[in-house]
């Protein structure tokens, strides 16, 4: 909105809207018990761990001045959901938000490329050959590997909530063809290794294992024999070496390792919170972030910080496992399901996508505590009726 729009851009609406929705909650009545919720703690120990060494870091103004800013407008994604969605009713509006505002984010650049042949960014290959990627709209901040991402995180809900009304069976029927194809035009290999894991988690749950295995063999088949020119060599470069972008996929596992090396020159404290295209710049391989949200994290906060985030991704999958079977409605049991795909294929994407200052993590994490509340809540109001 902030392009589109450029004067709400030199107002700062982001931040403004950040610190209004948090004056709001201060003035509110509170509900502090989602502090005893794991997920809470695993996440204060990260910040905990941000502060502390931020002072120690080799660009402590650089984590500051921009480091801060953008996480902070991250890590509010988990407050605010779990402040303000306190009622099955809201969680259900703010997905349903979220999905819509998702599917417009992969269906304008989508329909660019169809009317205008817009594609938005490139990829090199052997040779010195480039072949065309479909990115974000224009507006949009987000590169091949982005839109990749932001398809990955509509299917599970479209997959799910597919019966739930019609709203939900238009947004299937409009966006999820929609999403695959332009899944394929982004040309990601870690997207579709993404879709991959999405697919087997469903199949791997639900009742029809054959039948699903059989229908997502012949959907493979007819996609892979559809596929033409420098997408399929891209896509077969996942697992062979003899395609024009294997040198790529190579460059990225070894990239991997760069970015560790670049960590370990300040293991303990990292280079700063926000810095990992700094780091990279000075001491690495290119002027990029780390493309892997470990060592990203490494080049940023130390290793005292990597395993502060493992530990706060390893709660959210148990506790997204625990609510998808123990929810206390239909709904919430199938939003813990959504909420335990979604952070499958988030730890999986990670090895190839930075995103410690990104709000997906949190999103997540504040989606499964605000389900939790919602549950406890429900808890309480049936002992309270048997009580009565």
């Amino acid at each position: 909105m902030t392009v589109r729009v450029p004067i709400l851009g030199m107002m700062r609406i982001d931040l403004v809207m950040v610190l209004l929705l948090f004056l709001i909650h201060i003035m509110s009545t509170n509900d502090c018990r989602y502090k005893n919720n794991d997920i809470y703690k695993r996440l204060i120990s990260l910040v905990v761990v941000i502060i502390i060494a931020t002072p120690f870091a080799e660009w402590p103004g650089s984590a500051i001045k921009f480091g801060l800013e953008n996480y902070i407008k991250s890590v509010m994604f988990f407050f605010f959901s779990v402040w303000y969605l306190k009622g099955t009713n809201k969680l259900q509006l703010y997905v349903l938000v979220f999905v819509i505002c998702q599917s417009i984010r992969v269906i304008e650049p989508l329909y660019l490329h169809i009317t205008e042949g817009y594609w938005g960014s490139m990829a090199s290959m052997a040779n010195w050959e480039y072949m065309n990627r479909l990115s974000g709209a224009p507006s949009d901040i987000i590169n091949p590997n982005g839109l990749a991402f932001v398809v990955l995180t509509i299917i599970p809900f479209l997959l799910t909530f597919y019966g739930k009304n019609i709203v939900w069976r238009l947004l299937v029927i409009i966006v999820g063809p929609a999403c695959l194809y332009a899944l394929y035009l982004t040309g990601s290999r870690s997207g579709m290794l993404g879709l991959m894991v999405i697919v087997i988690i469903f199949i791997a749950e639900s009742k029809n294992k054959i039948f699903y295995m059989f229908c997502a063999a012949m959907t493979v088949f007819i996609a892979v024999s559809s596929m033409e020119g420098d997408f399929k060599d891209r896509y077969l470069s996942i697992f062979t070496s003899n395609t024009k972008n294997s040198a790529t996929a190579e460059g990225r596992i070894d990239g991997v390792y760069k970015d560790f090396m670049v960590g370990m020159r300040r293991p303990i404290f990292g280079h700063g919170l926000g810095t990992s295209r700094e780091a990279n710049s000075n001491y690495g391989r290119v002027n990029q972030l780390s493309h892997n949200i470990y060592t990203e994290t490494f080049q940023e906060i130390g290793f005292i910080g990597v395993i502060m985030l493992i530990l706060y991704m390893k709660t959210i999958v148990i506790k997204s496992r625990y609510i998808s079977t123990n929810g206390a409605s239909l709904y919430e049991r199938k939003m813990g399901k959504i909420l335990f795909v979604l952070s499958a294929m988030n730890i999986f994407f990670g090895l190839a996508s930075y995103g410690l200052s990104s709000y997906e993590w949190y999103l997540i994490g504040g989606l499964i505590v605000a389900v939790t509340q919602i549950n406890d809540q429900v808890g309480e109001d049936d002992l309270q009726d048997r009580i009565i």
